[in-house]
């Protein structure tokens, strides 16, 4: 009788909103540490706000967890092992997290054209900026 040995972490937790239908998500990516030796899979039980609870198993040779949840939601997430006989490992406890748009958009491409207007006064609606 063997178990695979309990997880010891997390890499990272990235959170990108995404509008669907007018009905904003957010898409969450967890990277996993690689599995222990031993290990099938790591089991991911995430649950969303205190009630809504779903079991993900991610293959060892995975290690992103991803799913979609309701923004602003409170995540309480746990990873364990689980062995090929199905033995399950203790688990690690993730500190609760907030579902918090953390991805920053792309950046400009650069800019279209500049057009330079030379008068001694600045138009409304310009900045004038001058040499200090």
């Amino acid at each position: 009788w063997y178990t695979a040995g309990r997880p010891t972490g997390i890499r990272s937790i990235k959170i990108d909103n995404q509008e669907i239908d007018g009905m904003t998500v957010s898409n969450v990516t967890v990277e996993l540490l690689p599995a222990k030796p031993g290990a099938a899979s790591q089991v991911c039980t995430v649950t969303v706000a205190g009630f809504q609870t779903a079991e993900i198993v991610v293959p060892a040779a995975d290690t992103s967890l991803k799913f979609a949840a309701p923004p602003l939601s409170i995540v309480d997430l746990t990873v364990a092992s689980r062995d090929a006989a199905g033995n399950t490992s203790g688990a690690f406890v993730v500190a609760p997290f907030e579902l918090r748009d953390t991805v920053a958009p792309d950046s400009p491409d650069g800019i279209g054209a500049i057009s330079v207007n030379d008068t001694e006064i600045a138009e409304p609606g310009y900045t004038e900026l001058l040499p200090v």
